[in-house]
């Protein structure tokens, strides 16, 4: 099981942030049926495929992250805790013996999404995944503009990237006064975005407002897009 990097950008590295999807973009999906997944005792997963003599194989090699591991013991009925258990016992042949057990008897295709020969999602053959670059290109197009149209600057403020999920906050530059009651509040203004890649929830965004006394955002739940990941 494999661990990826965490990465957190301030407002001046979205070219960083951008080099870094990028590098994600290399990212492969490939549909196999269950029954051809195998764990083997080092916890690496492994699809061989039974093709036609004058076609080339090709075969998955790939070591699972704890999210994708997650995934699979989700699919095959495997408790969490019961997981976490043979995990820290290093109960490897154990583990490999449960999976493939169920493995054996699905009759399903998943989706298998490797990265740099890491497993990063085990997912629905269905599954239709939005791509991280595409949503922080939008948004930068969309600040662009906002900021063309009405004159007040738009930012992308500090977003992070996860093993799991990306999160990315459009904001106001300029404060403003939103509630007569309390004249000395400002607020700046925004939308909160939140996609994954691998299936940790859905695409969604929502308004957002973040204030000067305190420092922290309110993100709104109402009046919000939302993308599940089964269709487009």
């Amino acid at each position: 099981m494999t661990k990826m990097q965490t990465y957190v950008f301030e407002t001046n590295e979205m070219g960083e942030l951008a080099e870094v999807l990028q590098k994600y973009r290399s990212k492969t999906d490939r549909i196999v049926p269950a029954k051809m997944i195998r764990m083997d005792e080092d916890g690496t997963i492994n699809v061989r495929e039974n093709v036609a003599l004058d076609r080339q194989p090709e075969n998955i090699t790939a070591v699972p992250t704890h999210w994708a591991q997650t995934q699979m013991a989700e699919y095959v009925g495997i408790h969490l805790h019961y997981l976490k258990k043979m995990q820290e016992a290093k109960a490897q042949s154990l583990m490999a013996d449960n999976f493939n057990y169920w493995f054996q008897r699905s009759n399903d295709k998943r989706l298998l999404r490797v990265f740099e020969g890491n497993l990063i999602g085990f997912l629905s053959n269905s599954y239709q995944a939005i791509d991280n670059f595409d949503v922080v290109s939008s948004a930068l197009q969309a600040a662009r503009e906002i900021t063309a149209q009405t004159n007040q600057e738009v930012q992308i403020v500090r977003p992070y990237l996860t093993e799991t999920s990306m999160s990315v906050q459009l904001l106001t530059t300029e404060y403003m006064e939103l509630d007569p009651e309390h004249p000395g509040d400002q607020y700046k203004m925004g939308v909160h975005i939140r996609n994954s890649e691998v299936g940790n929830g859905s695409f969604t965004m929502r308004p957002m407002l973040l204030r000067t006394s305190c420092m922290n955002s309110n993100v709104l739940t109402e009046n919000y897009y939302g993308h599940d990941g089964k269709s487009v």
